[in-house]
């Protein structure tokens, strides 16, 4: 059994007959991390009644879609793929669904693709859909796709100029493993330790002021501007927007030993293998370890703006935007 809070819908999932059913409740307002926005487009009357064996639920900024006996339902704000007419009858068999702010993408159990939404947010994959074939995994940013491929490559549509456009480093795109999206940019990780990034230059999608040193890296983390890399020898790297945690060169000397990785839509926060916590960027997301708060801690997780820390003694710390702090769980 299941409770988790997006926004103002709660998601009750309960295990019956190995069975999920969902029940959707105070329709109104949904909260999707990916944009850190509130949005609007799920009324009472709006719900389809044949939510059943709900396997998946995907929402962009005003639409949700629901996989079912790999079938997707959708509702919400038309145009940003609440109306999946025009795609029903190939939304067959599907076994996941990803969003950027205005469209979905719903990967199928064949490795195909299917698009729906505001063409220019990537609810139209024409100009690629030869390509979208043997596809293992999609990830979005606000306006756009990336699509990584059974043998490493990468497609990726939507937004030119906000990441729906990789095709300046087209040819370093292999081998890669997962992919990273903040709001307007995306980093690949590739299987030799090489992070290879496009978009929006100063919102992470230019990542030659660090270039050199991206190599061996372990892990890939966004905020909506700027991303951070954590290496196999514990230290992290970041770039992109300073105000959203594009900078961390103040607390440089202390980002060693790091083992997690945390990110909220605004600041970084890293664990130490000490167990202290090292956190940049917005300053209302950021929190001094001086104070011996941020000590013994085990791991962290975090909601849009706002960070959760648990200890070794059971206790819980929390600090940022205190009015998105309720659904942390750690």
């Amino acid at each position: 059994m299941v409770l988790e809070s997006l926004g103002y819908i709660y998601i009750y999932i309960r295990c019956m007959a190995f069975k999920e059913h969902i029940l959707l409740l105070e329709k109104r307002h949904v909260f999707t991390p990916l944009c850190g926005m509130y949005i609007a487009g799920a009324s009472c009357c709006a719900v389809p009644e044949d939510l059943n064996s709900v396997e998946f639920v995907c929402a962009n900024s005003g639409a949700i879609a629901a996989v079912t006996d790999g079938r997707v339902i959708t509702w919400g704000e038309a145009n940003l793929g609440g109306d999946s007419a025009a795609v029903r009858h190939q939304l067959v068999d599907v076994c996941s669904v990803c969003s950027s702010a205005y469209a979905f993408a719903a990967l199928k159990h064949d490795g195909s693709v299917v698009c729906w939404g505001d063409s220019n947010a990537g609810g139209d994959s024409t100009a690629v859909q030869e390509q979208l074939h043997s596809v293992r995994q999609i990830s979005a940013a606000t306006w756009a796709f990336a699509a990584i491929k059974g043998d490493g490559s990468v497609v990726t549509w939507g937004n030119d100029r906000k990441g729906g456009d990789s095709s300046s480093v087209q040819d370093q795109l292999m081998n890669v493993k997962s992919i990273c999206a903040s709001s307007w940019a995306f980093a690949a990780l590739r299987a030799d330790g090489r992070a290879i990034t496009w978009g929006v230059a100063n919102k992470g999608g230019d990542s030659r002021s660090v270039q050199e040193h991206l190599h061996n890296v372990l892990q890939l983390r966004a905020t909506s501007w700027a991303f951070a890399a954590l290496k196999s020898d514990g230290t992290v790297l970041s770039w992109g927007d300073p105000e959203s945690g594009g900078d961390c060169r103040k607390v440089q000397h202390r980002l060693t030993s790091v083992c997690q990785l945390c990110a909220c839509a605004e600041a970084f926060a890293a664990l130490t293998r000490l167990g202290q916590v090292v956190t940049w960027g917005h300053v209302l997301c950021q929190r001094s370890s001086s104070d011996g708060s941020l000590n013994d801690v085990q791991r962290m997780s975090a909601s849009s703006r706002a960070f959760a820390a648990l200890k070794k003694d059971g206790t819980v710390v929390t600090w940022g935007d205190r009015h998105k702090s309720e659904s942390l769980t750690v």
